[in-house]
């Protein structure tokens, strides 16, 4: 093989490995996205799962017509299932590690607020506006779970819930938990 057919091969194998790279990140990314506000039962997490893991082996199979050596396609396509479980895993957990970062620091924010007010005279329009920002809640692709509502000047409501039980406060009462 001549130097300039070597180099030519080597250049589309360079291309090829970048294009799955970026595609695997993409996947990564959107499943961790997608797992960041996935409240839902165990029975539909895994129905997700096998329906997304069946697309993706289904396009590897159909892949192995085109590709050779046949292996390569179903491969590609089961290492890009678990890229997708990994992110879906990932995003679960910065779900979880909000909500439970917001149940131990969620008066934390009210204290905050109660801060704002006095020095301001009322609440601020959003949690945006506290000088150190909210205490809790933040999440890695979303935006944080738990949310701010300003009623008036002198009255706001904060919730954050999970698929199972919601956290409420005010400006006058503790965070309570609803089911």
């Amino acid at each position: 093989m001549t130097e300039s057919k070597m180099n030519a091969n080597s250049t589309r194998i360079v291309g090829k490995a970048a294009l799955y790279s970026v595609f695997a990140l993409c996947l990564f990314v959107s499943a961790m996205w997608f797992g960041e506000d996935l409240f839902i039962t165990i029975e539909t997490y895994l129905f997700v799962q096998l329906a997304v893991a069946s697309i993706v082996l289904a396009a590897g199979s159909m892949g192995a017509v085109v590709f050779r050596p046949r292996w390569r396609a179903p491969s590609i396509a089961l290492l890009y299932w678990m890229i997708w479980l990994a992110g879906m895993s990932v995003g679960g957990k910065s779900k979880t590690a909000a909500f439970n970062d917001c149940v131990s620091h969620g008066e934390a924010v009210r204290v905050q607020l109660s801060t704002y007010r006095s020095e301001h005279g009322s609440f601020p329009t959003s949690l945006a506006d506290l000088e150190q920002g909210p205490a809790c809640g933040k999440r890695w692709t979303r935006q944080p779970i738990l949310t701010y509502q300003r009623l008036s000047d002198s009255e706001y409501s904060l919730l954050f819930s999970d698929w199972f039980v919601v956290h409420q406060a005010t400006h006058n009462s503790q965070f309570q938990a609803f089911q």
